[in-house]
C-alpha cells in the first residue's frame, strides 16, 4: 500500500515540475533573445505618440510627439510636409536642421547660409521680408524695384554672377535709354546717370525731374509746362539757343499793340516781358520817358496807339489829340511869357513829362 502512495506523489511532483517547465519556457526563450531595436535611433519618446495598434505604419493622427521639443518648430509648409520629406532614413534624430539641407540653394552660396534672412516658412516668395532684407546690400528696392522678381536683375548663375551686381541703372536700364524718345537720348547725347533725372522710387519712368536749371536756364511760369520738343527741335539738346527771339520771333513780329518790326523794337524781350505770359508787358515807360502806369495818366489810357499814332516809329507821339483845347490862341495865350513854348506834343513833354 505504501509503495503506491509514493509512486502516485512521484508521478504528481513529475507532471507539476514539467508544467513549471512549459510556463518557465517562453520565458527562458525571451530571455535569450536579442532586445528590441528602436529604429529612431535615440528619439526619446514613446511609440504610442505617433503609432496605433492597428499597424506600426498607420501613424496617429494629429501625432502626440510635439516637434517643438527637438527645437524645430513645424510651422507654415512644414506643418504639412512628409516626416520622409526631411528625414531621410529611420534614425529621426540624426538629421540636419539648415535650409540649404533640404532646399536647392538657387544663389549658390552667393547670398549667404541664412534663408531665413529673405525667406519665411510660409513659402520661399515672401517680398515684403526679401525687400526688407536687401536695404542691408546697400541697395533699398523702392517703386518698381520692389514688385520686379529677383531674377530681372540677377540673371543666371555661376561666374558670371560671382561678382557684385553693379548699383548703376544704366546696366539694368540700357534699352530704356535707348528707346526713350521725349527726349531722345541718343540723339541728344543724355548722361547715362539715369538717377540724375529719374527717381528709382517712381512707379515708372515717365515724369522725369530733370533739373533744367543746372543747364544755366532755369523752366519757370509758361516755360515749365511747354514740352522739351517745343524747344528741343528734332531731339536736339546740345546748343540749344538761350534768348527769348530765337523761340518767340512769330510773336515778335505778329505783335500789333505795338508794332514791334515797324516800331524797331529790340529783340530783347526779357526787357518787357516774363515767362508767366506776354502780356502784360512790364515796360519800363515810367522810368524811361513818361509816367502812364502811375501818376495822373495812370488808367487813361488803352493802348499804346492812344499816344503813338505812327506805328512805324515810337519816337512820334502827341498829346494834343488827348488834351484837346478850343484852339491853338487859347493854349498859346495861356502860356504867354513861358520860355521854350510851342503848340506841340514835343513842347508839351518837356514841360510837364512828370504829371
Amino acid at each position: 500500500m505504501m509503495k503506491c502512495e509514493s509512486r502516485s506523489v512521484f508521478l504528481a511532483v513529475i507532471v507539476l515540475a514539467a508544467a513549471l517547465a512549459a510556463l518557465a519556457a517562453p520565458h527562458a526563450a525571451a530571455a535569450g533573445a536579442p532586445a528590441v531595436v528602436n529604429p529612431h535611433g535615440g528619439l526619446k519618446t514613446e511609440c504610442e505618440a505617433c503609432h496605433t495598434a492597428a499597424s506600426w505604419k498607420t501613424l496617429r493622427k494629429p501625432l502626440l510627439f510635439r516637434h517643438g521639443s527637438t527645437g524645430f518648430d513645424l510651422v507654415g509648409r512644414h506643418a504639412s510636409a512628409a516626416c520622409a520629406g526631411c528625414h531621410k532614413s529611420l534614425e529621426f534624430a540624426r538629421v540636419a536642421t539648415s535650409c540649404n539641407d533640404c532646399h536647392h540653394d538657387v544663389h549658390e552660396g552667393r547670398a549667404g547660409t541664412r534663408c531665413q534672412d529673405c525667406h519665411v516658412p510660409q513659402g520661399w516668395t515672401n517680398r515684403s521680408q526679401a525687400v526688407t532684407q536687401h536695404a542691408r546690400t546697400g541697395f533699398p528696392l523702392r517703386g518698381m524695384h520692389a514688385l520686379v522678381e529677383c531674377a530681372r536683375c540677377h540673371v543666371g548663375s555661376g561666374e558670371e554672377n560671382s561678382t557684385p551686381l553693379s548699383r548703376a541703372c544704366y546696366p539694368c536700364h540700357a534699352a530704356n535709354y535707348a528707346a526713350a524718345q521725349n527726349p531722345n537720348h541718343v540723339s541728344a547725347g543724355i548722361s547715362t546717370l539715369c538717377e540724375s533725372c529719374h527717381d528709382p522710387g517712381q512707379s515708372r519712368w515717365g515724369g522725369a525731374g530733370f533739373d533744367h536749371a543746372r543747364t544755366g536756364f532755369p523752366l519757370t511760369g509758361a516755360h515749365a509746362a511747354v514740352a522739351c520738343a517745343r524747344c528741343h527741335v528734332g531731339g536736339q539738346y546740345s546748343g540749344t539757343p538761350r534768348d527769348c527771339y530765337s523761340c518767340h520771333q512769330a510773336d515778335y513780329a505778329g505783335t500789333t499793340n505795338p508794332n514791334h518790326t515797324a516800331a524797331s523794337f529790340p529783340t530783347t524781350c526779357a526787357s518787357c516781358h516774363t515767362t508767366a505770359a506776354w502780356s502784360p508787358a512790364s515796360f519800363d515807360h515810367d522810368g524811361l520817358y513818361f509816367r502812364i502806369y502811375s501818376g495822373r495818366h495812370q488808367g487813361a489810357w488803352t493802348t499804346c496807339a492812344d499816344c503813338h499814332s505812327n506805328p512805324s516809329s515810337y519816337a512820334d507821339f502827341t498829346c494834343i489829340q488827348c488834351h484837346t483845347h478850343s484852339n491853338q490862341a487859347t493854349v498859346d495865350a495861356q502860356h504867354a511869357g513861358r520860355s521854350g513854348y510851342v503848340y506841340a506834343s514835343s513842347a508839351c513833354y518837356s514841360c510837364h513829362r512828370r504829371v
